[in-house]
């Protein structure tokens, strides 16, 4: 069991020795072998997979504390705040034509869409999914990496891994009297209630679930299935369609995705191979500008929300004066947040003998690519490495972070076949992502990696997680 808490003690019932007694006593070679082989056959008999490849799912779960996992959120529930404030501020910005602001020249890297961002119509706020990647620290507790505002995966294979690893055998007697809170993401419909409240027609709303050109596809049919067999009794449920933003289209003011109306679309792209001046895509920038339809995060949300220079835009001075950052909203970034500078151009950005002498302490990170991509510790580079790494990154718009204590645990490696009864011991690193549906917490999801920087899309794997009441 993940009870390894950086020293934050699970309730007296629960005590950590135990549970790290039930999960080393349990997870045989035989009991995990089964294990695996169940958990993959359950996802296949649902038809998940990472992009057509096996899901990697840890067997070593993480119990965390609820109480302390809900005081964080309280916290992510202001960071969101001030974000979802930061990106109403820039997209007025844009839209009033001002030449030149704090907010459009911090994200001046963004220009290029710019037009996208001001030009959309919008009611709900910018930021309605949400998931921080988080570590717990020593001792300042969760702090968050990065965040997710544009397509975050996880927003149901999660819940079937869990539930999945749940029934087996090792999963019965490791939980056996743990009591679980639940919350919306440790269910397959989670997501899905999120999608239909966004909708301007209710039950009656058809949903577009949209990628491009194939791009971060992962997830889409699991809804769609998922949405068909829980509507299956209800004629009135909402309707999914999944497409490629090139076939939204508008007509006489109504969205379109392969010729039906929908009213909410769901944007699971690479946003940044979006070409504003490709005709290919125009219907689907105007759909973002009408009132009869609503993408799920809005276009700043999927540009700035999730690019990481929006923790850098809320560590930075100028910018908080710019949004009238409150104290105990700027504690709240203090606690949840570390120390990210933009690398060059900000007063606050770190100088060329900082970035050398310091370089134990940061790590350095491309604004916007993803699944680990861009990604330097400077505590595992060498010195060349890290100033090679830095030259590639002048250009990327980058952002420098104070390292995080990344926990890690060990975990029982057994043999594919035969071999010790136990197996043996390895070590792999661990986080706790928050997620966020609307304005209220959706719950936890866990990842593991053998190396600090850990992505399920890059050598990763899902972990089961629960919340300890």
């Amino acid at each position: 069991m993940n009870v390894i808490f950086n020293g934050t003690p699970l309730p007296d019932k629960l005590s950590r020795p135990d549970l790290e007694a039930r999960y080393l006593q349990n997870a045989t070679a035989d009991v995990r072998r089964a294990a695996a082989d169940e958990i993959h056959e359950r996802l296949v008999r649902l038809g998940i997979s990472f992009e057509g490849r096996r899901l990697p799912v840890s067997l070593r779960p993480s119990l965390l504390p609820c109480s302390e996992v809900s005081r964080t959120a309280t916290d992510l529930l202001t960071v969101r705040a001030v974000m979802n404030r930061m990106l109403g501020a820039l997209s007025f910005d844009i839209r009033s034509g001002q030449a030149s602001t704090p907010l459009k020249r911090f994200f001046g890297h963004y220009e290029r869409w710019f037009d996208l961002i001001g030009g959309e119509c919008r009611t709900a706020p910018h930021i309605m999914l949400m998931r921080f990647d988080a570590v717990h620290t020593r001792p300042d507790g969760f702090k968050v990496m990065e965040p997710n505002a544009a397509c975050p995966g996880g927003v149901i294979h999660c819940a079937f891994i869990r539930d999945a690893w749940r029934k087996t055998n090792l999963g019965q007697a490791v939980l056996d009297g743990v009591e679980i809170t639940e919350r919306a993401c440790d269910s397959p419909d989670g997501f899905l209630r999120l999608l239909r409240s966004v909708g301007r027609k209710g039950k009656n709303s058809r949903i577009a679930l949209c990628n491009y050109k194939g791009v971060f596809t992962n997830e889409l049919e699991s809804l769609k299935r998922r949405s068909e067999g829980s509507c299956a009794a209800d004629a009135a449920c909402a309707e999914i369609i999944i497409c490629d933003i090139r076939d939204i289209t508008v007509r006489d003011g109504t969205a379109l995705a392969c010729g039906k109306p929908v009213d909410v679309i769901y944007n699971k792209i690479d946003q940044l191979m979006i070409d504003p001046a490709d005709r290919a895509v125009a219907g689907w920038i105007e759909a973002s500008r009408i009132g009869s339809c609503e993408f799920l995060n809005s276009m700043a949300a999927l540009y700035i929300g999730e690019a990481k220079s929006a923790f850098a835009a809320i560590h930075d001075d100028e910018i908080q004066k710019e949004i009238g950052i409150s104290e105990a909203e700027r504690q709240a970034v203090l606690r949840r947040v570390p120390r990210t500078r933009m690398m060059h151009g900000r007063p606050s950005s770190p100088t060329s003998a900082e970035l050398a002498r310091d370089r134990h302490g940061l790590v350095a990170k491309a604004d916007a690519l993803t699944r680990g991509s861009g990604v330097h510790v400077g505590c595992l580079e060498t010195a060349d490495d890290w100033d090679h790494a830095l030259l590639g990154l002048s250009q990327a718009n980058a952002v420098i972070q104070d390292v995080l204590d990344v926990p890690h645990r060990e975990v029982i490696a057994c043999p594919a076949a035969g071999g010790h009864a136990v197996g043996t011991l390895a070590t792999e690193y661990w986080g706790t992502d928050f997620f966020f549906y609307g304005n209220a917490f959706g719950g936890v999801v866990g990842r593991s990696h053998s190396t600090m920087v850990f992505n399920v899309g890059n050598g990763g794997q899902e972990v089961p997680t629960f919340l300890v009441a």
